[in-house]
Order: C-alpha cells, then sequence, then structure tokens
C-alpha cells in the first residue's frame, strides 16, 4: 500500500491523475522470504472486503476520490486445483463479498472466465477444480448462477444485510437470498491443491453424513434440487425471489 500512496502522491504533484485504479484481490498476504514475496492464505474472514476498503480510503484521503476503482481480479483462491473452486462454497463467497463491498468498487472482475485457461494433461474429469466460471466442458458452475442471479436484480438497490440482497423497481421486489459458511481452521492446515473431494466437507466444520438431509441425492459440488419441500442447508446458493403484485417466482439454480 506504501508504493501505492507514493505512486498517487507524484500523480497528483504531476497533474497526471489516472482515471482508475486497477488491483487484484485475493484473501492472501504477502510476506518477504529470501528477498521475495511469497503469498500466505489470509484466516480474516473480511480479507478481500478490507483490501478494497483501504484502497477506496486511499484514494478519499488523497482528494482522489472521483477516481474509479477497478477490482481486474479476484478469488477465493490462487490455486487452479482446489476443489472449492467448483462448489456452491464458491457461489455464496462471491455474493457474501460483492454484499460486504457495496459501492466500494466501480469494476468487479472474476478470476477467470472458464477452465480452459488452467486446463493441462491432468484435467481429466469433469470437475478439476479449476477457477473458471465454465468447466473445460462449458458446465455452468454454481459461482456462474451467482452472478446470473444478480443480473436479474432490478437496477434500483433498495438494501442489503446477511445474506440478502434486495432491489426494486418500484411495484416488482427482488430478493436474492444465499446462505454463506465461512471454512474452519481445518483449510489451513494443508495446501489448497492437495484436498481431496470428500475430506473438504471437514474444512466447514462438517462431515459427509451432515449433507444428505439437503444434497437429496445429488453431488455437493453440482447443484442443489428444487423439489419442494424446499430447505435450507448448512451453506450455498438458493433462490432469488420476485415479488409481483402480491405474488411471487422463485428462481432456483440447477
Amino acid at each position: 500500500m506504501e508504493l501505492t500512496i507514493r505512486w498517487l502522491h507524484y500523480c497528483k504533484a504531476h497533474d497526471c491523475v489516472p482515471h482508475h485504479l486497477s488491483i487484484l484481490v485475493f484473501p492472501y498476504l504477502h510476506e518477504v522470504q529470501d528477498g521475495d514475496y511469497q503469498p500466505r492464505r489470509s484466516a480474516r474472514e473480511v480479507e478481500e472486503a478490507e483490501q478494497i476498503r483501504r484502497c477506496r480510503e486511499i484514494l478519499d484521503q488523497n482528494g482522489l476520490g472521483d477516481c474509479r476503482l477497478f477490482v481486474t481480479e479476484w478469488n477465493n483462491s490462487l490455486s487452479t486445483r482446489s476443489w472449492l473452486n467448483d462448489s456452491c462454497f464458491r457461489a455464496s463467497y462471491v455474493l457474501d463479498v460483492i454484499n460486504r463491498t457495496w459501492g466500494m468498487a466501480d469494476v468487479m472482475g472474476i478470476w477467470m472466465a472458464t477452465d480452459w485457461c488452467c486446463s493441462y494433461y491432468d484435467t481429466m474429469n469433469v470437475a478439476n477444480g479449476g477457477n473458471g466460471l465454465l468447466s473445460k466442458n462449458s458446465i455452468r458452475k454454481p459461482v456462474y448462477h451467482a452472478l446470473d442471479f444478480l443480473n436479474r436484480m432490478n437496477a434500483r438497490f433498495l438494501r442489503r444485510g446477511s445474506c440478502y440482497i434486495a432491489t426494486t423497481s418500484g411495484p416488482d421486489l427482488y430478493l436474492l437470498c444465499y446462505n454463506f459458511k465461512r471454512y474452519s481452521y481445518q483449510f489451513f492446515k494443508e495446501q489448497e491443491n492437495e484436498f481431496e473431494l470428500h475430506p473438504h466437507l471437514s474444512v466447514f466444520g462438517l462431515v459427509k453424513e451432515d449433507f444428505s438431509g439437503f444434497i437429496r441425492g445429488q453431488p455437493l459440488f453440482l447443484a442443489h434440487s428444487s423439489s419442494p419441500p424446499y430447505r435450507f442447508g448448512k451453506f450455498g446458493l438458493y433462490f432469488v425471489i420476485h415479488l409481483q403484485n402480491a405474488r411471487y417466482s422463485i428462481y432456483f439454480f440447477r
């Protein structure tokens, strides 16, 4: 951050204020080892939101409040072999970070669009832990549907709170709901790309049997059932409610 502050001071002093400031946001801290910067996973739940908030604060404190803030690359992990990238966790994670940072950044870009960017000789399965919105076979991941649900929301912001965002167009009300669960300390005990599929349940402090009630026979990393009765589970992305003239429609992803 110190380098960014000095650079902004230089730009302001020489009348070359930038149109925007672009940053990368990942939940990592930087440590110096043998003269090189090494990323270390941050256990702080609000790490990404704090990075964005700090950048916006720097711009405002230095008289550059009109400078736009672009988050050009952002994800829950730098790893391209983490099962969490294919999971419902990532969908609710994306919505939670957007909720926490509402109004701070002008543009937020997910890293990245498709798993083809990280497809190699070892990516033989349908899901390989890549960080795309689409798999290499163009299967839409849960995080894709999270952004699709955001696009269904109306342009007029109403309010937001823990695990929900509400918008309106006057007579219509759109309520986007999600159920975000942070991973436990178990997540930091191993490398991100060394987890097996089922042990991922333990990083949420859960065991495999905990999912039998709401997965309804469907894989954890693909979708939730939309068959009634509708039930909340331990974590995941669930629905958008569209209220119109005292009637409602519920959109699930599957």
